[in-house]
């Protein structure tokens, strides 16, 4: 029995070109064990049969009658699940999913390349640096040098950059910016390129959603920049300057969450320029338009009404929030822990504002 097992790792071992070091890193265990199977000396972990099944693709009765029949089914439906974690604020759940099934699909790039993101977004200081940054590299190598799949590839390599950034490796994440695109074109930039005259349109409205989250994100940096770092009263203009574009452009959508942030944006700058009046009218503006973002229907798609984006649509289960709170249940923990509203706590009128806000939140959740 251990001679057929591991006489059936070796061979699949060496039809694939995999060493022994890699089949263990991508299994989480040491090589010297992949060598005991083989030579006969040591059985596989029970646990880890299915995953050895999966990574080479065996038939369903090769090692131990594992069904591998519905694997696409199962990876698809995983990812699903994943994405309605992440929306609901549950990235701790979501990886722990995510490790659950990479030990039945050990080299599945997409669910490898997504348990990365996850453990980037949930980065915390806290952490043990020097291990969480050595078990998140490992695994991009491993993306990186056996997935060719450029979408996946260039996901691994954009968080690759930021986990050495977040530990503190700032020379090796700026290397690593040299080996992107000066000007990459997403997939839908491409297909516009190429469609028909009479199609090109619709797929430019799917540009310009692109485009337009990525305008306001920069717009929203440059604003944090000024309040947190320079001169508050430099953030004022640029924040209206967004403003004018939202309007501009018919704030509906997923432009209703950046209208809120811009606000945000707004009511802080007033904030460290000790302006009770403009700051209390951007936080009350704000959290408005947040509510108004909690107000769109769970799962339902909306359609867009302005002449730009006209035919296209909008998914809230898209946003994918911070923690297992609505948006303005957020919105409402940032103003209680945030630093340069401390001079206000003990204002009756942003008292009263923020018990109106609370209880706002309170009668939509219930």
């Amino acid at each position: 029995m251990t001679l057929k097992i591991g006489e059936k790792i070796k061979v699949l071992r060496k039809q694939h070109d995999v060493t022994q070091e890699k089949l263990a890193a991508y299994l989480n265990i040491s090589y010297q064990a992949v060598s005991k199977w083989e030579n006969g000396t040591a059985l596989p972990d029970i646990s880890l049969i299915p995953a050895i099944s999966n990574f080479f693709g065996v038939s369903a009765d090769y090692l131990l009658g594992i069904q591998i029949d519905k694997t696409n089914e199962d990876i698809e439906n995983t990812l699903i699940k994943v994405n309605e974690l992440n929306h609901a604020g549950k990235r701790l759940d979501s990886i722990t999913l995510l490790e659950d099934k990479l030990k039945l699909y050990p080299n599945n790039h997409t669910l490898l390349a997504e348990w990365i993101e996850s453990k980037c977004l949930t980065f915390s200081p806290d952490d043990e640096q020097e291990k969480w940054l050595n078990e998140i590299i490992e695994k991009c190598n491993l993306i990186l040098s056996d997935c060719s799949i450029d979408e996946i590839r260039y996901k691994t390599k954009t968080n690759m950059v930021f986990a050495y950034s977040f530990c503190g490796k700032k020379d090796i994440a700026e290397k690593l910016c040299y080996e992107f695109p000066e000007n990459p074109y997403s997939k839908v930039e491409m297909m516009s390129m190429i469609a028909h005259p009479k199609e090109r349109a619709n797929y430019k409205k799917k540009c310009i959603c692109r485009d337009f989250e990525s305008l306001f994100i920069d717009i929203s940096s440059i604003a944090k920049h000024h309040y947190c770092f320079a001169n508050p009263q430099e953030a004022i203009p640029v924040c209206q300057i967004a403003l004018n574009i939202l309007e501009s452009v018919g704030c509906e959508g997923f432009l209703i969450m950046y209208k809120a942030e811009i606000y945000s944006d707004l009511a802080n700058a007033y904030s460290k320029l000790n302006d009770k009046e403009q700051t209390l009218k951007y936080v009350a503006l704000a959290f408005d338009t947040y509510l108004e973002l909690d107000k769109l229907i769970e799962g339902e798609t909306y359609h867009y009404r302005s002449p730009l984006l006209k035919g296209e649509f909008f998914n809230k289960t898209k946003v994918t929030f911070g923690g297992e709170m609505s948006a303005t249940e957020g919105f409402l923990w940032t103003l209680q822990h945030r630093k340069s509203y401390d001079w206000l706590k003990k204002d009756d009128d942003y008292a009263k504002l923020l018990e109106e806000m609370k209880n706002n939140t309170i009668k939509f959740l219930n």
